[in-house]
């Protein structure tokens, strides 16, 4: 039998699991080494040793692999990001051995991870380190100083509570989910009260995203805020929850875009 032959046989005797396990391992090796979406085809022939040749034509055949050769070292990558967070999330899944997740809950290709193994039934030992990170919300808004240090960690602290309310919505564990939502309803509180205006914000798309979590008595600390437009949006949210319409109106994805500094990328969006 000629070689190729002798592949596509090996390829076509092989289970789905076999091979989404196999993708998982490159998705997760991509995604701890952080430099970037594409790895060595050598690293991946030395991770995965005979397996590998399948795991390339089995990606190849499906369009969920592709490899560059456009420089001295052949490389792979996933051909959507989406795949390789959901790879590597299964990878995780099925894992063994413990994850620490504790330095990982700011890392935006983790967060997309997390997402996902939560979405997938898994993650618990992550949702009780995030859960745990948000009881730290009230020290970082009373060590405001000023700083540049200080902005970032409440922007990471507020981005914290975005990535969980992601999750909350989507779990399927009525406990976990509703005590997750506590957590993050207290975070969302403390933010509005004693945030910045961009964590302000933030929270109120949150909360307009998810009207079921919230009431208008919510947003009693921005209701009054000195900033027009904020006030002005918080009471476009009062309206909305009162109607129970989670729409999100121009004007605050407008606010939201100016304050993460992604105005530009609105015009695609909108216009």
């Amino acid at each position: 039998m000629k070689s190729k032959e002798r592949g596509n046989a090996d390829l076509l005797s092989r289970s789905v699991d076999e091979v989404f396990d196999m993708w998982g391992e490159i998705a997760l090796e991509i995604t701890n080494r952080n430099q970037g979406s594409e790895i060595p085809l050598q690293d991946v022939n030395l991770k995965l040793g005979p397996k590998a040749t399948i795991a390339l034509a089995a990606g190849r055949a499906c369009g969920s692999l592709q490899q560059s050769f456009g420089d001295s070292t052949p490389k792979v990558r996933f051909e959507h990001h989406r795949a390789q967070e959901f790879f590597a999330a299964r990878a995780l899944l099925r894992a063994s051995a413990d994850f620490n997740w504790t330095d990982k809950l700011d890392i935006p290709r983790w967060q997309e991870t997390l997402v996902n193994v939560a979405l997938m039934g898994g993650g618990g030992e992550a949702l009780q380190v995030l859960k745990a990170s948000l009881e730290n919300v009230p020290e970082i808004l009373n060590s405001r100083d000023g700083t540049f240090e200080h902005f970032m960690s409440e922007n990471l602290v507020a981005e914290r509570v975005e990535v969980g309310a992601r999750i909350a919505r989507e779990m399927s564990a009525v406990e976990e989910r509703n005590d997750l939502w506590s957590h993050l309803q207290r975070s969302v509180q403390r933010l509005l009260e004693s945030g910045d205006p961009a964590s302000k914000v933030k929270m109120l798309r949150l909360i307009q995203r998810n009207p079921s979590q919230f009431s208008t008595s919510d947003l009693t600390a921005v209701l009054n805020h000195p900033s027009v437009w904020v006030r002005d949006q918080a009471n476009t949210v009062a309206t909305r929850l009162s109607t129970q319409i989670a729409r999100s109106p121009l004007p605050m994805e407008l606010l939201y875009s100016f304050t993460t500094g992604g105005l530009y990328r609105l015009g695609f969006d909108h216009f």
